[in-house]
């Protein structure tokens, strides 16, 4: 029988009728390459419980997102065959994708010290939980340990470019990036990423005919359609960026993701145009929530008056980046959130609660002019 273009249902039928265990693995692995990975399980469940299935089973757990379950065929896997550094590196992708940071980390340390040169995602994913954290530092000797063994490799020298910058390390990055446009010389991002570099050799003028040429060879890109919409934005030009928007659209076939209607209620409310920024920004929420989203419909609604309403939303976005991993600029986001909060309470009359956001907001960060201005606004009207 021709497996390849077998029919998984008579497979199925076939390995149950006669209790044909391999058959029923065969029709499950057809069931999975047709991406119906919930039917693949329930056919593998009927083969009964076979330990030679399991990793099987364990992949299917992990493609399902129930990482839990992963986990635990992967320990029993794990148990009589330690060896198995395929599975080890899975059970850490679970515990990375459960957000289980810290056993994934000494699961991925552990990985590379045996094995280091099984595979590349042990090292990347440990950058990734190092930055997690804030550990640059670490998480660039990482990168650089995994570029010496796999040089080829694109995402590690991705990430490595991306914490050069964050370090303001401005001549590593460089190096770095340099290296990657050899390597991928027709790649978007990194064309995008070294006009950014290099955005101070260009005079205004011709720096944005640099990204508008970038963008008129790949408006379906949305990485360079945002980038031109906020440099756009920031020179004042919202009918601009509008244009912009509008375009990647077309080239999208016309479907919009979150991240257009949020950047589409961002230049509504910049054209001043408030309701229909407040209806783009809910359709961005509807469709993936995030925090800055949140903040500024709060910033939409107290325009329009709604105090109320922007208070509720002001919470939702401190309450996402409350559950967000570590991050060094929280303290400093959740405390323009709490100036805002107690803006609005101030325009609503309520002056204790004022008092309290504003004080709140000072202590994250010491800096925060617009918090001291307005508490200094409380003290003279309290005298």
């Amino acid at each position: 029988m021709d497996l390849k273009n077998a029919d998984p249902l008579v497979l199925e039928k076939i390995g149950t009728e006669y209790g044909n265990d391999f058959l029923l693995k065969d029709a499950s692995l057809l069931w999975a390459k047709q991406g119906d990975i919930l039917k693949a399980i329930d056919t593998l469940l009927k083969a009964g419980n076979d330990k030679q299935f399991t990793d099987l089973m364990a992949l299917y757990s992990y493609d399902t997102g129930n990482f839990k379950h992963a986990v635990a065929l992967m320990d029993s896997l794990l148990k009589y065959n330690p060896e198995r550094i395929d599975i080890s590196v899975l059970k850490a992708d679970s515990l990375y994708q459960s957000r289980q940071y810290k056993d994934a980390l000494i699961l991925y340390k552990k990985i590379i010290k045996g094995n280091p040169a099984f595979s590349w995602t042990p090292y990347y994913n440990t950058a990734l939980i190092y930055n997690r954290y804030g550990k640059y530092k670490a998480a660039i000797k990482m990168l650089n340990r995994c570029l010496k063994i796999f040089p080829d490799e694109k995402y590690p020298g991705l990430l490595l470019l991306q914490n050069y910058i964050l370090l303001n390390n401005i001549p590593a990055a460089r190096e770095v990036l340099a290296n990657l446009i050899k390597k991928y010389p027709g790649d978007n991002s990194l064309n995008l990423m070294e006009l950014k570099l290099n955005s101070e050799n260009y005079p205004p003028v011709r720096y944005e005919a640099e990204i508008r040429k970038l963008f008129n060879s790949n408006p379906s890109d949305n990485d360079i359609t945002v980038y031109l919409i906020e440099y756009l934005l920031e020179m004042n030009d919202p009918e601009g960026a509008r244009k912009v928007l509008m375009i990647n659209l077309r080239a999208n076939r016309g479907i919009a993701e979150s991240w257009w209607y949020g950047y589409s209620g961002i230049i509504n409310a910049e054209l001043g145009k408030l309701d229909d920024a407040r209806t783009d920004l809910l359709k961005s929420i509807a469709l993936s929530k995030k925090w800055d989203t949140y903040y500024n419909l709060a910033v939409v609604e107290e325009h329009e008056g709604l105090y109320r309403e922007a208070l509720v939303s002001l919470k939702n976005a401190e309450n996402m980046l409350k559950s967000k991993s570590p991050d060094k600029n929280k303290n400093i986001r959740i405390s323009r959130i709490r100036y805002l909060t107690g803006k609005l309470y101030y325009m609503l009359g309520d002056i204790s609660s004022s008092r309290r956001e504003l004080n709140y907001s000072v202590q994250l960060d010491r800096n925060n002019l617009s918090s001291i201005l307005l508490l200094k606004k409380l003290e003279d009207e309290k005298k």
